[in-house]
């Protein structure tokens, strides 16, 4: 069986290595429609967005049940693969379309299982409420609140049973809705996790470590902003998206920036990148993705949870933060 692993992984590294796409990822095929929508005012977004530059957005759709809610995300450092991960523990994969820089469409789109410890799927348990989805190495991070969880999916395979990340006690007692709401991967086994609830007096809202040990931090609150979701890029520095919602002013994003400095000690101080309010769109966007840019930019992918409602839309939008 391990042979037949590494002749798989070897023959992949060869036809990725050739420019060969990609075999399907596995899963049910669905029906997919995806339409390109503005942010905003072509003149409120013609000059960027705060110090982002915006790319291009699509509104997702499917009839198929088990879409939406999605919270978490990943893209190839390609550009042509997503995986997203949903509140109700469902993987959609789909396949990316860009023009010129830009994005313009998603196809080749495909739902399947995300697999707990036991490996039977999470989908329809209490354990299903991804939020977050990083990768370490070759392997994927899942982070889960409701309880507090962890886990790593070896090669990506998130069918799989995955290995438990031990969380610090701390971030295991925070509220169930309310937890581990970011995890970015900082290499070699580390992570930093932030949690959505505000921190209590003289209590950590962040931690950085891993399955050998944590160390407290403390992140830096902008107003109403949570975080929801963050990712490293290539420079070292992880980009944070943050939401508020009130109920006068609805909702609005923002997306901020931790130098990687700041990384080594214990307060985490992000510096505003981008603030996405009204009248630019603001649906509720909650996963996050990066990848290098061809130009040594930063793209930034982003993705909203519909939450299941009619009245709420499956966004998916690009942003390029200049090297």
């Amino acid at each position: 069986m391990r042979a037949a692993r590494l002749a798989a992984a070897l023959l992949a590294s060869v036809l990725l290595a050739a420019g060969c796409s990609a075999p399907p990822l596995p899963g049910d095929a669905v029906a997919l429609s995806a339409h390109a929508v503005d942010l905003g005012p072509p003149e409120r977004t013609a000059d960027g967005v705060g110090r982002l530059a915006f790319r291009g957005a699509v509104a997702l759709s499917s009839p198929d049940v088990r879409f939406g809610g999605y919270s978490a995300l990943q893209v190839s450092s390609d550009g042509d693969r997503l995986i997203a991960l949903s509140d109700k523990g469902h993987v959609l994969r789909a396949r990316l379309r860009h023009e010129s820089g830009s994005l313009t469409g998603v196809d080749d789109a495909a739902i399947g299982a995300l697999a707990g410890p036991g490996g039977a799927p999470v989908a329809g348990t209490r354990a299903h409420d991804a939020e977050a989805l990083t990768r370490d190495g070759a392997d994927l991070v899942a982070g889960f609140e409701g309880p507090a969880r962890l886990w790593r999916y070896a090669g990506g395979a998130l069918a799989t049973t995955p290995a438990v990340i031990p969380l610090p006690a701390a971030a295991a007692r925070l509220p169930g809705n309310r937890s581990v709401e970011a995890v970015a991967a900082l290499g070699v086994g580390r992570f930093l996790v932030l949690a959505e609830a505000p921190p209590a007096t003289g209590r950590p809202s962040a931690w950085i470590g891993g399955a050998s040990g944590w160390r407290a931090a403390t992140y830096a609150r902008t107003g109403l902003f949570v975080p929801v979701d963050a990712a490293m890029a290539a420079n070292g520095d992880v980009i944070v998206l943050e939401r508020r919602f009130t109920w006068a002013g609805g909702l609005a994003s923002r997306l901020a920036r931790i130098p990687a400095a700041q990384l080594a000690g214990d307060a985490l101080r992000p510096e505003e990148l981008a603030l996405i309010e009204p009248p630019l769109a603001t649906e509720n966007f909650e996963g996050l993705a990066l990848r290098p840019g061809p130009g040594g930019e930063t793209l930034i992918y982003l993705i909203s949870d519909d939450n299941f409602h009619p009245m709420q839309r499956t966004l998916l939008a690009l942003f390029a933060l200049a090297p």
